[in-house]
């Protein structure tokens, strides 16, 4: 069979890969795939991929609008079977939905950055920014999107249940073409076990000599940062700061991953633990931004107490900054990841803090939610959910039920584990690129523009 995917650029984005693998997984099955792109990084022109050439004088949404309409009769012209899409396309045999509604991308930004600014009326929450009022590029794939929702797409894949609703949300009869096929979880994403919490802190700590070997020296950095935040090496401090890093080490340890703080909630979160100052923990941010981008919504808990090391990280007595941390090491030395996001198709933190044996504090739009809510889907009154595995919020808003869940949390989590309740192979085997590949193969087949 042949199979066309088109797509605005190729390779495509990290959000892509699992795409590019099944391009790779067709072509050993004995199908042939034809790469129809307007763009193409340097060493990656071969002959399968087909560019539809466009002016460089064109403005970027007036280019996606043109795209829209040549990438699929490129494929007809060169005599397609199947297409594959994840957007910005008129029309394809399988419409593969990873990012989700782009209108409720867009408002969960808007919402997000709202609450920064303070608290967030109700009536301000994502659904409420619609496709009139998007512009240039977002404009172009909200039009495609709803073409693809409304018929222009014979199948529609949704990575999980969250994607899936807001996608029927925006086009309920599109119910009977859309199923849920879990992108393939990456092997290589889940590390090693690093050992128990404690022997990870111990392992850490400054001077950093032999024992760090075990942790290869890739991670030399990362140990490096982590272990000044977790035993606090006190030749970065001096005197009164010194002794008030000392005084913090038995702390529960919060982490925060992202790399965009705000759509992952990093201002609720901070308002959340400024009620909680009475009671100890320490909030270990990994994230990708400059730190005056997150400054101040730590500095309400102190200053940095240290210069910052050679990777950019700083550390206070309430919380550390470490944007080049080994995220899999930060989760294992971790009590809690907390993860109150406004929206993230995907849950990859919350993925790889499961798999290192953490709870985890996630909402309702998370990607990965279905995982921490243990098979339940409560309806949308009940405004908080636990289970074995962690706290599921209906949304990020209400952070005095926020500071509860966290307070819970550290209360139920002394240095318990959840590796004897959940086992990420298990997911692994479920969600594997083996399951990924067949259940889109299944799909391709149903799929008859």
């Amino acid at each position: 069979m042949r199979i066309g995917f088109l797509l605005d650029q190729w390779p495509p984005n990290h959000t892509g890969r699992s795409l590019a693998a099944f391009a790779d997984h067709l072509v050993a099955i004995g199908h042939e795939v034809l790469i129809l792109t307007d763009r193409v990084a340097r060493g990656y022109e071969d002959v399968f991929i087909h560019q539809v050439k466009t002016s460089k004088l064109l403005a970027k949404a007036r280019r996606a609008r043109v795209l829209a309409k040549a990438l699929p009769q490129l494929a007809d012209d060169l005599g397609c079977e199947r297409t594959i899409a994840a957007g910005r396309v008129h029309r394809a045999s399988l419409y593969w939905a990873q990012r989700g509604s782009v209108t409720a991308e867009v408002a969960a930004h808007h919402a997000a950055e709202a609450s920064s600014l303070g608290p967030l009326a109700r009536e301000a929450l994502p659904q409420d920014v619609d496709a009139a009022s998007l512009r240039g590029v977002q404009a172009v794939e909200a039009e495609c999107q709803a073409r693809l929702l409304a018929g222009g797409a014979a199948r529609i894949v949704a990575p999980n249940r969250f994607v899936q609703e807001e996608l029927l949300a925006l086009a309920p009869a599109a119910v009977e073409r859309t199923t849920i096929v879990h992108t393939g979880i990456e092997l290589e994403r889940f590390r090693p076990w690093y050992g128990e919490r404690d022997t990870i802190r111990a392992r850490l700590g400054p001077p950093f000599t032999g024992e760090l070997d075990c942790l290869g020296r890739r991670l030399e950095g990362s140990a490096a940062d982590l272990g000044a935040a977790l035993d606090h090496d006190v030749a970065l401090a001096r005197g009164a700061d010194a002794k008030a890093l000392l005084e913090d080490r038995s702390a529960p340890l919060l982490a925060f991953v992202a790399r965009d703080p705000l759509l992952k909630g990093l201002p609720a979160l901070t308002r959340a633990l400024a009620r909680l100052v009475d009671r100890p923990w320490r909030l270990l941010v990994a994230a990708t931004p400059r730190f005056s981008e997150v400054e101040r919504y730590l500095v309400p808990f102190g200053p940095a107490m240290t210069e910052p090391t050679p990777n950019g990280a700083r550390f206070a007595r309430r919380w550390a900054f470490m944007p080049q941390i080994d995220v899999g090491l930060l989760l294992r030395a971790a009590n809690v990841t907390v993860q109150p996001v406004w929206r993230d198709t995907r849950g990859v933190a919350t993925l790889a803090s499961l798999a290192t044996g953490r709870r985890v504090l996630t909402t309702r739009r998370s990607g990965a939610a279905d995982l921490v809510l243990d098979g339940e889907y409560p309806p949308r009154e009940q405004r908080i959910t636990r289970s074995r595995l962690g706290s599921t919020l209906f949304d990020p808003c209400d952070e005095e039920l926020l500071a509860e869940a966290i307070a819970a949390e550290l209360d139920d989590d002394a240095s318990t584990d959840i590796q004897a309740t959940f086992d990420i192979s298990k997911v692994v085997h479920q969600q594997g690129r083996r399951q990924l590949h067949a259940a889109l193969e299944g799909e391709l087949e149903r799929a008859v523009d």
